[in-house]
């Protein structure tokens, strides 16, 4: 369920409220005279703020004087009263002050020994206000969404994360006391919905979320992280629901997808799984014929994707045995980074597939140059010969395609070892490649595995090796290494054959 983390880091910093500068909103701080000197306390409040001093006794003189039952003009401009009040609560709540306490504790002379909820109260304040200046609507959202509200949300962000699913509805929903109008604490509620097992009411606070983060550039990544969440979740509905229910749940389900891969802002990866899914889903709703449908757009401009965006949808074309356009997909990987290794297998297959073997030749030779201890490189030779083999006319044609094929399927056959590349992690601060070594022979052994990172000139931009055994006959190891080299200019690996 750690979903959420780091979903707030660009408001965790949030600027300090400043005095004045609120445009058209302006209810009256200055009048009458208890009122003036509140606001000048508070103003003086704002000031240590800003300055990282504690402004909690100016904050307490200003509600001293606010509240004193003496002042003349008690009943006056209680408007401004209210919004000073309000802004006081927020103030306190972010110096630090406890959201409960005795009112006597933070300077309000009425009724000293009760207690106050300065959430509730700062809330209420706030929304009279509003009714009376609707022109401060900006302002007063401003106010409510600072540096409480912000602890809030990410208290309840950091329990979800913690899988403390009550915690985290309390304090989302203490959240949405403060302020309803961002899409933060609505994610955290949907989630905890879910892990409830309320799925329509989880489906409701998502698209609440949707509607509250609306086209705001601010709310880009949560909104779209949010209908990926309403995609995934719809699908996995479809994928437990009863046979007969199944393909109008898929249809459902691939609506949110397409609604999901219509943003432009979705990272490779993202759109990549959304484009699998789809294909997926139209095969559950017993729709096969719309597959094909899912990849067009990328096959009909493939600059406009990215690596695993192209990928996938080369895959999915397969499956849908539309191997030439499998092929123009897998191209366009291979034009852009010739050292990807699925784009090389994978166009190599298909080109096999449409009988187009002199293209497929250097792709299987350039595997083997990068995973050369992986056997099914040389069956794709087997295949491609044995491709050959059959529009073969002539007698040493065929024996010579038929020494190839036997050739080639024995080296895959017969390797002493294998070698399969299962990770190849390119994250923010490390690459990782990482796999697993079979010993195929009758006799333990340990290996040495080098491998290089290449640019897409081939040229070694990274070198690390690991020491993998003794592994046991028969049996197999795994391997991780990790490169201190990150960004664009990684476009795939190779390691050095094996020797031993």
């Amino acid at each position: 369920m750690k979903v959420f983390a780091r979903l707030l880091t660009a408001l965790l910093f949030a600027a300090p409220v400043a005095a004045g500068a609120q445009g058209d909103c302006a209810p009256d701080q200055g009048n009458p005279q208890f009122i003036a000197r509140s606001w000048l306390s508070l103003t003086k409040a704002i000031a240590a703020t800003n300055q990282e001093a504690d402004p909690t006794n100016d904050l307490r003189e200003a509600l001293r004087t606010l509240t004193d039952p003496r002042a003349r003009d008690r009943d006056k401009n209680l408007v401004g009263q209210q919004y000073t009040l309000g802004q006081a609560y927020i103030l306190l709540l972010a110096a630090g002050t406890p959201a409960i306490v005795k009112r006597g504790d933070i300077g309000i002379q009425t009724d000293p020994e009760a207690t106050i909820d300065l959430v509730l109260a700062a809330d209420s304040m706030f929304t009279a206000v509003l009714a009376a200046h609707p022109e401060c609507a900006q302002t007063l959202t401003e106010w409510r969404q600072h540096k409480p509200w912000i602890t809030l949300v990410n208290d309840a962000i950091n329990a979800l994360n913690s899988d403390q699913v009550d915690s985290a509805a309390v304090l989302a929903n203490r959240s949405l006391v403060l302020d309803k109008s961002a899409p933060y604490a609505y994610t955290v509620l949907a989630v905890v919905a879910r892990s409830r097992n309320q799925h329509d009411e989880a489906l409701r606070l998502y698209r609440e979320a949707i509607e509250r983060a609306g086209t705001d550039t601010i709310f880009a990544d949560v909104r779209i992280k949010t209908m990926g969440d309403i995609a995934r979740m719809l699908t996995e509905r479809a994928d437990d629901a009863p046979a007969a229910q199944r393909a109008a749940l898929a249809r459902e389900a691939i609506t949110a997808y397409e609604a999901f891969l219509a943003e432009q802002e979705i990272d490779d990866l993202s759109r990549a799984v959304g484009v699998q899914q789809v294909a997926g889903l139209y095969m559950m709703a017993g729709d096969s014929a719309r597959v094909r449908t899912v990849y067009a757009p990328i096959l009909a401009d493939p600059s406009k994707y990215g690596e695993r965006t192209l990928l996938e949808a080369g895959v999915i074309a397969t499956r849908a045995d539309a191997l030439a356009d499998a092929a123009k997909l897998f191209s366009a990987v291979h034009a852009t980074n010739p050292y990807q290794r699925d784009a090389l297998n994978n166009l190599a297959a298909a080109y096999i597939g449409t009988g187009e073997f002199d293209k497929a030749f250097p792709l299987v030779q350039r595997l083997i140059e990068i995973d050369p201890n992986n056997p099914d490189n040389f069956m794709l030779y087997a295949y491609a010969y044995s491709g050959m083999l059959k529009a073969a006319r002539g007698a040493a044609l065929q024996k010579a395609y038929t020494d190839s094929l036997v050739k080639y399927n024995s080296m895959s056959e017969q390797a002493p070892v294998r070698v399969t590349i299962n990770e190849f992690s390119r994250l923010r601060e490390e690459t990782r490649i990482g796999g697993s070594i079979e010993n195929k022979t009758r006799a333990p052994k340990t290996y040495t595995v080098q491998i290089e990172l290449l640019d897409k000139n081939g040229q070694v931009i990274g070198t690390q090796e690991a020491s993998v055994g003794p592994v046991g006959a028969g049996e197999r190891a795994n391997f991780r290494v990790a490169f201190p080299v990150t960004g664009d200019s990684i476009a795939g690996y190779r390691y050095k054959p094996l020797t031993s």
